[in-house]
């Protein structure tokens, strides 16, 4: 949060004010939705796209990289993995959420 940008933690404040008044206890995923969803996940995602990386990456690549986005999308929202979905493999990333959630919350808190 320290080195997130002035402006980006002035929205992010008013963000979580405006969030408090009209859906109480939603501030987090106000912002998680704000940060993880406009930013992080696209810079995951479209490495090249978004400037972090010259070349396309390969389709493995690629393929973890979406996957990663997965993970760190429910770990914002405080979503674990269902069983029953199309990536059941997914589901072994869920002791990484239970295990992370209250960090990210706090991190969250933090603006």
């Amino acid at each position: 949060v320290d080195y997130c940008p002035t402006p980006m933690r002035e929205i992010c404040y008013c963000l979580q004010q405006n969030v408090r008044t009209r859906f109480p206890g939603n501030e987090n995923l106000a912002i998680s939705g704000f940060i993880i969803l406009r930013f992080i996940c696209p810079a995951l995602i479209s490495p090249d796209s978004m400037g972090v990386i010259q070349e396309l990456p390969s389709g493995d690549y690629r393929r973890a990289l979406i996957l990663i986005t997965k993970v760190i999308t429910n770990l914002a929202s405080g979503v674990e993995f269902a069983q029953d979905k199309k990536e059941p493999f997914m589901v072994g990333t869920n002791v990484f959420i239970k295990e992370n959630v209250d960090k990210i919350n706090k991190t969250f808190e933090k603006f």
